[in-house]
Parts: structure tokens; sequence; C-alpha cells
């Protein structure tokens, strides 16, 4: 049985495809000038690949707001060849239509063909759409997929896709917003991590959050809401048990499984609730 390996490893050598991105520190050529990274990007790109940023957190009681930016800016892969280890995998000789409709390539194309739009990144959460073009030959209307990025240390941990992907291997939408990401990353809104945002409100303006909240996406979030505000309101309640000082939030949706919602510590991440999702699509 002939033996399987990821096709995106032989790219620019059998199909004469290259990675131009992959490395966004190369010392530019044909008479452009290279202009050196601050010393601030150098140490945001090594903390960023090797430091959790809760350590970061927990060793220093205030971080620069340009600082955290850098770090959670550099925090994405930066190696198109990581996104399309991930996505493509096939056997050493293949067809050039076969090639063409793998993964990678088609994100691709998607890309090229300005379907990403809306993108955003909070922390370590980067969001954004796809348009999948229709096909007029079968009827096919357009459709927008909604897709979600979890990341760590450059590594990506988690994704989402609204188009129902169950495959090992990430859909086309998903390296579409990857490769925007990598190649247009000083065009992506980036915001601090939302806890760093909550840290910075009152009493009144958490209040007007969570109302807001609430009302935007009551469908959505009502069931998380109610069960968080039960367990708050019981004194003796696991969440107020927890020690320490939680500084980041994850919340867990899926429509095929129940919800979670976990805090950070220092001792690592505590699953502190578990409900029924009834949200819809």
């Amino acid at each position: 049985m002939a033996a399987a390996k990821r096709h995106c490893a032989g790219l620019s050598l059998e199909k004469g495809h290259r990675f131009p991105h992959q490395n966004s520190t190369r010392h530019r050529e044909n008479g452009h000038k290279h202009h050196p990274e601050s010393l601030l990007d150098i140490s945001a790109k090594v903390v960023a690949l090797n430091i959790p940023f809760q350590q970061v957190e927990e060793r220093f009681s205030r971080i620069p707001e340009p600082v955290q930016m850098r770090i959670v800016f550099w925090s994405f892969p930066r190696n198109e060849k990581d996104i399309c280890m991930y996505s493509s995998l096939h056997h050493s000789t293949v067809s050039e239509s076969e090639y063409q409709k793998l993964p990678f390539q088609r994100g691709v194309r998607l890309l090229d063909n300005n379907a990403v739009d809306h993108v955003l990144q909070v922390g370590f959460h980067l969001s954004g759409t796809v348009t999948e073009p229709g096909n007029q030959l079968y009827n096919e209307p357009e459709q927008v997929h909604r897709v979600s990025i979890s990341f760590d240390r450059c590594k990506i941990t988690a994704v989402t896709c609204t188009c129902g992907n169950r495959d090992i291997f990430w859909c086309q939408h998903v390296v579409a917003l990857s490769l925007y990401r990598i190649r247009k990353a000083g065009s992506v809104q980036l915001r601090l991590p939302i806890s760093e945002t909550l840290l910075q409100m009152d009493r009144e303006q958490l209040q007007k959050f969570a109302q807001y909240l609430i009302t935007a996406h009551h469908t959505n979030v009502l069931p998380t809401a109610q069960q968080l505000a039960d367990e708050i309101l019981q004194s003796k309640s696991r969440i107020n048990q927890l020690p320490g000082k939680y500084r980041c939030l994850f919340f867990s949706f899926s429509l095929r499984q129940p919800f979670q919602f976990c805090s950070c510590t220092s001792e690592g991440i505590v699953e502190w609730g578990r409900g029924s999702n009834t949200a819809g699509s």
C-alpha cells in the first residue's frame, strides 16, 4: 500500500507552488530596503511562541497595552505550511484535478476572490465570514459561513465553521481565514482579550455590558446567562469557591454538544459549569 504523506510538504517542488508569506522577517530582495524590527516586536515574537500569556500576566502586575497587543499579534501561526499540513493529506501521486480540490487550494482561491470579510481578532480568538460562491449550473445559492479560530503560542488549538464540516481536516473556509490573517495581518482589527476590557469597566458599565449582550443575543446566551447568575447568587456554589483572580474566561458552544464555561487559574483551566445548549444555528 502506498504510503500517504502531507501533500503540502512538496508543493514547491512537485507543483511549482511556493509559500511567499511563510517568513515575514525574511530580508527583502530586488533592491527593496529591509527595515529592522523593533526590540518590542523581537521580544513579543519570542514570548508569543514560547510562553503562555497567562504566565506573563501572573509574572507582572501591570503589562503596558502596547506590549500586550504585540504579543497577541504575534501569537497567530506565521507559516502557511502549518495551515496546509492540517487541511490537506493526500497520496504522493495526485492528478491536477484532485490537487485543485484539496481544501488548502480551495481556501487559497476563496482568499484570492476576496471571499473573506468581517475579520476580527479578540485576544487569541480570530473570527470572520467566508462567502462560498453559488453554482448556477446546479442551482446552488451563495452561502456565507461564519468561521472562528482559537490559537495559542503560534498553534491553532480549535476551529469552528458553520459549513458543518465533519472531516478531521480543516475546511476551505478555515484555510481562507487563516491565510487572510497571515497574508494581511496588518489589515485585521485587533483587540485585547475581552478579560482585559472587562477589568477596565466599573460596576455600572459591567451591568450595561451584560444587559446589552443578553438583549442582542438572547436566544444564544440566555440559558448560559441564567445558569451563571444562579451559580453566582449561591454563596456555596463552585464558582464562588474557586480561588484566585480570573483574568480570562472561555465559553465553548457547540450545536451538537453541551456548552461549557471555564476559568483560568494559576493551576490551569478549571471547568466550573456545564449545561444544555439550546442555541440555534
